[in-house]
């Protein structure tokens, strides 16, 4: 009887654990309303849309070998539920939903994206690489449940006629799209998890400074 209640115990936990994890289709969902969120955001608020509620970093340097660089950071963030009624919290707490980064080193340009649950796990990484040595750019769309991944789809130009900003859809063709990817990507989904844990403790560390949260 008891390895019974146990056995159960234990399916309704691994139960609970599937319903919570992540899936492609659900990350996708997400993905689109933040997007929709981020596009009625408005400078003109209260007269046309909702608050612009963001941070900004700007970073302009002359680096030894690539010369001058230039990074432009953008970090959107959703409120945390306020767990003590009682006496709520004056400002509430923020977790960051969504970040993007475009930067050039040289004549190398790219643009990153990356997408968080409200617990800080990462579920999409998206980079767009300019490749001078075949002449191509790069698309890598990173599909993940934290540390593990659903699936990888990587697309390519034939060329490099279009502008880096304004590349249309048609001018990509299919490489990869799957879960099991070959060992020439490993190394690019592992530095997307780092990368995504980079900016991850960055927003943290902006959060302590800025935002007086009372204790």
């Amino acid at each position: 009887m008891r390895k019974a209640a146990i056995t159960i115990l234990l399916l309704a936990i691994g139960l609970l654990q599937a319903m919570a994890q992540h899936t492609v289709a659900s990350i996708r969902e997400t993905y689109q309303a933040v997007h929709e969120t981020i596009s009625m955001m408005s400078d003109s608020f209260p007269s046309e849309g909702i608050p612009m509620e963001r941070y900004h970093l700007d970073v302009r340097q002359n680096l030894p070998a690539t010369g001058l660089h230039h990074e432009s950071i953008y970090m959107y963030y959703g409120e945390l539920e306020d767990d003590n009624e009682e006496e709520p919290r004056i400002y509430d707490r923020h977790f960051l939903r969504f970040a993007t980064t475009s930067y050039n080193f040289a004549a190398r340009q790219y643009y990153e994206e990356f997408l968080y649950d409200e617990k800080g796990k990462t579920l999409f990484a998206y980079f767009r690489a300019t490749d001078l040595d075949v002449g191509k750019y790069i698309d890598y769309r990173i599909y993940l449940d934290g540390e593990r991944l659903l699936k990888l789809n990587v697309k390519a130009t034939d060329d490099m006629h279009h502008d880096f900003g304004s590349i249309p859809a048609t001018a990509f063709r299919q490489v990869y799209d799957g879960a099991n990817p070959p060992d020439e990507y490993l190394e690019q989904i592992k530095w997307s998890k780092q990368k995504a844990k980079q900016f991850l403790n960055m927003f943290k560390s902006i959060e302590e400074v800025t935002y007086p949260y009372d204790e």
